[in-house]
């Protein structure tokens, strides 16, 4: 945005979201007037064994950050991420690696009566040692504008061992320091003198508003003493922390929570956003107010409201244009008396995403409703590049691999054997699972998910060019369409005419792919369900209806 200083930003979870959906959910946080994105970027989910870290989407392209937040740049969206969340996230085990906690016990947090939590001691020996291993792996993968936030707040007291008998005696003797234990006694009232700071119990049931206000300033010293380690430790990385903000409204409703990263089975339900993208009642009144902070009083755009009736004011040969949230643009020329008049406009169908009015056709373009519209193009361009890419490998699955090379043992490669053994496994769990196609495409899902057996690359299995001919046929055409589209653009300085035609170009590839991917992917169903093709074309047959996924909220 060129015309304010930016708002609070919107919060979304790209590891909650199917990848396919991220561009669309970027689109709908530039149409609420979003200028930025917050997300956690969870540890845990990132590195899912002991030292096996997936920033890049290997085993599942929700863990692929690194194609979120160039998505956002190409958008025009700053991203903050929040690198230790806290409990309001609704992360599984706080965020934090499950291995970590079942490898070191002694790291886990518990409550006062002694209970294990699903979270770390933050400050532990053992967890700054890994933590500081996982912000090198992530810094270091990160551009360096990025921006990095850690607020390490809102978590629940931690009566661990840790803290109980390493860090509350430290706390107490800095505390007392100068009146020693017979002033902590004094304080205390205790009817039995302690003898020592270390055998003080930090949940002691003592009636003494001097304790209990001890224990309140050591919890909230506890919280900034691992901000300021973590801090160090990313200072240490060559990163500093940007300006910590409050937890901003999430942009998207999420139902059912991800099993691998959400802690419960809904996530956000009051955010303005259904999971498929579609407004919620509380989008508009949030896009208005959003507006109304960015835009100067004079701006002639007007956001579209269900509710009520939008009033713009036109004159004479007044260009009003509305722009739709599918990204399409109506435009038509008033043909009113000379004096200012006022037109009524409703978005009755909720399909309107803003309207504006210029002098005439051939106006410039305010720099808001400028750079407003190369961001919607520029997130449908996102879209189909990424279509581009899962088409192409697609057709990189028809190619013969490489010959391995020769080796001294006659043991089979250990990773070929690995994914054939895993194709095996989900090929019984198939055929065990039930009979319909949709019972047998999710066990696949699942099993494959389970497995992390790579997906169509031909290092691992090569298709049948003659069994596939349709779907390969396809692929070849579709490949320098969906990628010539994919470079669409706008110049610095664009008419409304050059917007619809650049869009236009987006939407028609977007069609044209989407019909001739979804008459293949009925012919995988039909070939499948005959038993005519392989099980693993079951793999081919959820990236196809991903690739549709992706071109359904593109095409016209």
């Amino acid at each position: 945005m060129t015309t304010s200083p930016p708002f609070s930003p919107i919060a979304l979870h790209y590891f909650r979201l199917p990848r396919h959906t991220w561009e669309l959910m970027l689109i709908r946080m530039k149409q609420l007037g979003a200028d930025a994105i917050f997300t956690p970027v969870p540890w845990g989910f990132h590195e899912i064994d002991d030292n096996q870290f997936d920033l890049s989407g290997i085993t599942t392209p929700r863990r692929n950050v690194l194609a979120f937040v160039e998505t956002c740049a190409a958008m025009g969206f700053p991203v903050i991420l929040d690198l230790f969340p806290g409990p309001d996230a609704g992360l599984l085990f706080g965020g934090f690696p499950v291995w970590l906690l079942r490898k070191h016990p002694e790291t886990q947090a518990s409550d006062q009566p002694g209970n294990p939590l699903p979270a770390v001691t933050l400050q532990h020996p053992t967890t700054l040692k890994y933590a500081r291993r996982w912000l090198e792996q992530l810094t270091q993968s990160l551009p360096e504008d990025v921006a990095l936030q850690l607020k390490l707040k809102n978590y629940l007291p931690d009566f661990s061992d840790h803290i109980a008998a390493v860090q509350w005696p430290i706390w107490l003797r800095k505390r007392y320091a100068q009146s020693g234990l017979a002033g902590l006694n004094a304080a205390y009232a205790s009817p039995t003198p302690f003898s020592s700071f270390s055998r003080i119990p930090l949940n002691a049931q003592l009636d003494s508003p001097a304790f209990q206000q001890d224990v309140q300033e050591f919890y909230a010293g506890l919280g900034e003493g691992a901000r300021q380690s973590y801090s160090q430790i990313l200072l240490e990385l060559g990163r500093e922390l940007g300006a910590a903000i409050d937890s901003p409204l999430h942009g998207a409703q999420i139902t059912p929570d991800p099993a691998d990263a959400g802690a419960g089975f809904q996530w956000a339900m009051d955010a303005p956003l259904r999971p498929d993208g579609t407004p919620r009642p509380n989008f508009w009144a949030l896009k208005k107010a959003n507006l109304q902070k960015t835009l100067p009083d004079d701006a002639p755009l007007y956001p579209a409201d269900p509710a009520a009736a939008v009033a713009l004011p036109v004159a004479a040969n007044t260009l009003v244009g509305r722009l739709m949230l599918d990204g399409r643009l109506e435009q038509s020329i008033l043909d009113a008396d000379a004096d200012a008049t006022t037109l009524s406009a409703q978005n009755q169908s909720a399909a309107a995403d803003l309207y504006f009015t210029l002098p005439g056709a051939n106006a410039p373009l305010p720099d808001y409703l400028a750079d407003y519209l190369r961001s919607l193009l520029a997130g449908k361009t996102q879209a189909l590049a990424y279509c581009a890419e899962m088409v192409e490998q697609l057709l990189q699955a028809f190619e013969k691999p490489s010959p391995p090379a020769k080796q001294k043992s006659d043991a089979p490669d250990a990773s070929l054997s690995e994914a054939q053994a895993a194709l095996t496994q989900a090929n019984q769990a198939l055929y065990k699972a039930a009979s319909s196609i949709g019972a047998l495409e999710e066990v696949f899902a699942t099993a494959l998910d389970k497995t992390q057996t790579p997906e169509t690359t031909p290092t691992f299995f090569s298709l049948d060019a003659v069994r596939f001919k349709n779907l390969q046929s396809a692929c070849q055409t579709l490949a320098p369409i969906l990628n010539a589209a994919s470079q669409s653009s706008l110049p610095a300085a664009f008419t409304l005419e050059q917007y619809v035609a650049a869009h236009r170009s987006v939407a028609n590839a977007a069609a044209q792919s989407f019909s001739e991917l979804n008459a293949t992917l009925r012919w995988l169903r039909e070939e499948m369900a005959a038993n005519a093709l392989p099980s693993t074309g079951w793999i081919v047959h959820a990236r196809v209806q991903t690739i549709l996924q992706s071109l359904s909220v593109i095409a016209p």
